[in-house]
Formats: C-alpha cells, sequence, structure tokens
C-alpha cells in the first residue's frame, strides 16, 4: 500500500479517472525531505489514487492529520516539526489531490476528500497495528474547508479540530482579503490562471523572493518580515504544489470559495479557530462567522494580537497542537 523512498526525477502520475497521464516538472530537488521528516511516504488508497504523506515529529505519538494552505503543500508543516517533536506529536501532513505528488482528481470535492481521508486513516491505523486509533486536525488558511469537511463526515475518526488563520472567502458579512480579487479571478478563469501560476513558478525556480511577487506584498509587516527571513520554506512549499501542474492548486482555491457542501452545524466535536488581528488575507469576522455556523460543537476562537496570516500559525502552532492533544479521549492508543 505505502511507496517509500521515492525517486521524484520526471516522475509520471497515471490518473485512473481520465486514464491519461501527467508528466511533473523535472526537478532534482526533494522539497520536506529533510531530518525532520520522520516519514516521506506516496500512500495508495484502495481506489487506486494516491496521496503524499509527510510525518513530522514523533512517529510514536499521538497522530494529528495536517491539511495545508492554498497555494502550497504539505512541505509547510516541516516548520512546525521541532513543536511536534516536543509535544509527543505525529504531526501526518497530506498532499490534496493534484498537490505534489498525489494523484489529481478533476471531480473531487469536500465530500470524496473526506473518503479519501477516510481511506487514508484506515490504511495509517492498519500499518500501526491499532484499528482503534483516532486522529486529531490542524487545517491551516486555505485548508480551512478541508478541515470542516473531515471533522463533519468522519466524527468517528476525529477527535478535535483546529483552524489557524480562517479563510471563509465569499462568506456573507465577512469582509473581502487583500487576496480575494485575485482568487476570485483565478477560481472563473483557470486557463489564464494557470498561466500565471505557471510564470510564478518559474519566477521562484529562478531565484526570486517570495517578496518579490506583488501580491505577497500586500500582507500585514509582520508576515513580511518573516517571509523576508523564511522566503525558502514559503518558496518550496509552492514549487512542490506545482511540481506536476497547477491545475491542483486551482481546484484547491475552488473549494476554498464559499458557499461549501458542508453543514458545519453537524459537527459534534470540539473546534478551535485561531486568527490573527493583524491578519490581512483573513479577517476576525471570519472566525466570528464560523463560530455562528458551528452551532452544535463546543467551539472556542483565540485572538492573537498583533499576529499577521502566516505568524499566527508559526507562532501558535505549538498552542493549537497543544489543545488538540489536550482534546485527545483517554482511549486512544
Amino acid at each position: 500500500m505505502i511507496d517509500s523512498n521515492i525517486e521524484r526525477r520526471n516522475f509520471i502520475i497515471a490518473t485512473a479517472i481520465t486514464g491519461t497521464t501527467l508528466s511533473c516538472f523535472s526537478s532534482s530537488i526533494t522539497y520536506g525531505q529533510n531530518s525532520k521528516s520522520s516519514k516521506f511516504e506516496r500512500v495508495r488508497l484502495p481506489n487506486g489514487n494516491h496521496l503524499m504523506v509527510r510525518q513530522y515529529g514523533d512517529q510514536s505519538g499521538y497522530p494529528v492529520l495536517y491539511f495545508h494552505g492554498t497555494p502550497s503543500s504539505g512541505v509547510e508543516a516541516s516548520i512546525i516539526a521541532d513543536d511536534c517533536s516536543d509535544l509527543g506529536i505525529n504531526l501526518i501532513a497530506v498532499d490534496r489531490p493534484g498537490i505534489g505528488l498525489s494523484t489529481p482528481n478533476c471531480s473531487r470535492s469536500l465530500i470524496s476528500w473526506s473518503k479519501d481521508i477516510q481511506a487514508l486513516t484506515n490504511i495509517l491505523q492498519k500499518s500501526s497495528g491499532t484499528k482503534n486509533k483516532k486522529f486529531g486536525l490542524l487545517g491551516y488558511s486555505g485548508g480551512t474547508s478541508f478541515a470542516l469537511a473531515v471533522a463533519q463526515y468522519l466524527p468517528e475518526k476525529i477527535e478535535s479540530t483546529a483552524i489557524m488563520a480562517a479563510r471563509t472567502p465569499g462568506a456573507p458579512g465577512v469582509p473581502w482579503g487583500v487576496i480575494d480579487k485575485e482568487l476570485f479571478q483565478l477560481v472563473r478563469h483557470p486557463r489564464l490562471a494557470a498561466i500565471v501560476i505557471k510564470r510564478l513558478r518559474q519566477k521562484l525556480l529562478n531565484g526570486a523572493n517570495m517578496l518579490e511577487i506583488p501580491v505577497y506584498k500586500r500582507l500585514a509587516p509582520i508576515d513580511q518580515e518573516f517571509l523576508r527571513k523564511n522566503s525558502n520554506w514559503a518558496s518550496e512549499a509552492f514549487l512542490e504544489a506545482t511540481r506536476c501542474g497547477v491545475r491542483g492548486v486551482i481546484n484547491d482555491s475552488s473549494m476554498l470559495v464559499w458557499p461549501w457542501c458542508l453543514d458545519l452545524s453537524k459537527i459534534r466535536k470540539p473546534v478551535s479557530i485561531w486568527q490573527g488581528t493583524c491578519d490581512r488575507l483573513a479577517p476576525l469576522a471570519t472566525a466570528e462567522f464560523l463560530y455562528e455556523q458551528l452551532t452544535q460543537v463546543k467551539c472556542q476562537v483565540h485572538c492573537l494580537p498583533d499576529e499577521g496570516h502566516i505568524t499566527s500559525f508559526t507562532e501558535h502552532a505549538k498552542d493549537a497542537l497543544a489543545w488538540i492533544k489536550k482534546n485527545k479521549s483517554q482511549t486512544t492508543s
């Protein structure tokens, strides 16, 4: 079921649904595979598709699924690997379909994503020899809708869910973030978006700093300062996301936009939302909106003073992970 030690040069992914193949961009670089990654695997699901999975932190610790932002990949979780080790958490970062080396799925939805995660967790449980093991869940930014979908559809698997820098573009009563105009254009004009994203990828491959990209100059000053010091981290997460094309990023974006095919009032397990007060991509009203939707669950909103969209995650992920571990059941093995 699990393919390890992957050679990722000129890799070809077969698409089970369309019967076609997708050629990956040639690269000798393996993003996110470093000393902080305890496992780096491409997991084959029962339907024949694959999901790329990176595990960070304590491999024998409490398992927490990690859903990355957009446009990004599970590589971004490497920055909180030390926090996971300190807390005894095995962070399982999953690339969504079409991201990195995960099999593309042109007809994917939040429901199909939940089914993929159900299959993945079954495989992980079997490989660890503990079928009754449950999981925590951490979603960041563009991973918001995907995390809440899994929380709704897989209550038997997920014990608690933390959302950091939550995103609900298009939700009623929520002001637009500084890049929402571009986001909606991307969703409405996917062919033009593909050209733009490919050009961005080439700029980064040529050595451009993230802050040389105009859209990133709109971030809060604290986020810009973080990117000046950690540009490689953000670039590598993006380059991995677009390794085999840009369609996965475009599909990701379309499923981020409100409305979602979810009924958040059906979520019954604890949820926490962590939002920076200086976040220019996702204003505080985002957290308030989600809180109002989560009517049948114990929901906590944490306002993070002076933090931006990125730093709310990098500086407070340890707090969110500690909250997740606190909510694990005593029977979880």
